[in-house]
């Protein structure tokens, strides 16, 4: 397996159309009356992605990568914010969200506002910020 290799765009994007269909794999918790529908959807993601341009990585390495990849982007967003709330003006020294970037968070975040009946203070900080940031552009 290329352990090594990137995961290309065109696998991010399959990968992002795929939460969208697929809300509950979010949520990482399988359902009581389908026990292995998360480890399932794993395997379909990984079968999906290695059929692909870029690495090839079993379920469980798709799963820990992509959840660095989710943290990364969650990470990045707070980063592009905080410098858009600076005073001082000058040049912003961190590079802004691509148009993806941002359809990937709001699959990410907005899902979870939705479904999960209690949201920590970071995750409720970090939507309001990132929903008021769409609405600036």
């Amino acid at each position: 397996m290329e352990m090594n290799m990137r995961t290309t765009q065109s696998q991010l994007r399959w990968y992002v159309s795929f939460i969208k269909d697929h809300p509950q794999l979010l949520q990482g918790k399988n359902c009581p009356t389908a026990p292995h529908l998360i480890a399932d959807m794993w395997l379909e993601i990984a079968t999906n992605l290695n059929a692909m341009v870029g690495p090839t990585r079993s379920s469980d390495a798709w799963r820990e990568s992509l959840r660095n990849w989710r943290k990364q982007l969650r990470s990045r967003a707070r980063k592009v914010i905080a410098e858009r709330n600076k005073t001082g003006g000058g040049q912003n020294p961190v590079s802004e969200l691509t148009e993806f970037e941002q359809q990937a968070l709001e699959a990410l975040l907005l899902w979870r506002t939705t479904q999960t009946p209690y949201l920590d203070s970071r995750l409720k900080t970090t939507r309001k910020i990132f929903r008021h940031h769409i609405q600036r552009d």
